[in-house]
């Protein structure tokens, strides 16, 4: 955090631990990812993300997204990773931050669906970010 990144992504419990707290609630998630963006660069962006639960995300303008995919998998370990995968491919090929989130969402489902970690599939990821709700809120 000292190096005040552009983007940052926890999971709920990491969150809870960089704040001192213990974060149980959507409404909880959300403070926690302004505050934590508080502490990023002036165009810095954080996600924390809540396992079957979705995600939110703050960004530099001081909005939230939240997004959600009513699926869940019997494997997700990686499931973070993979998240920041989907997040970050689709950034970087120009998409907006809604659809980012929705295809980062759908590849940690998808990496959730199949034993070990990083085994996604990309079009299964694709197809599941495509009933992901990411909302702004």
């Amino acid at each position: 955090m000292g190096a005040r990144p552009n983007l940052v992504k926890v999971n709920v419990e990491e969150a809870g631990w960089l704040l001192g707290t213990t974060l149980e609630t959507e409404p909880a998630c959300r403070a926690a990812a302004l505050e934590i963006r508080e502490r990023l660069d002036d165009d810095g962006v954080a996600v924390v993300t809540r396992g079957a639960e979705g995600a939110v995300v703050a960004m530099a303008d001081g909005s939230v997204l939240s997004g959600r995919l009513y699926a869940e998998g019997r494997y997700p370990v990686g499931s973070g990773d993979a998240f920041l995968a989907g997040l970050v491919a689709s950034l970087d090929r120009g998409d907006r931050w809604e659809a980012g989130v929705a295809l980062a969402l759908g590849a940690a489902t998808a990496n959730a669906e199949l034993p070990g970690a990083g085994r996604l599939d990309p079009l299964r990821a694709a197809a599941r970010a495509e009933v992901a709700e990411v909302r702004m809120t």
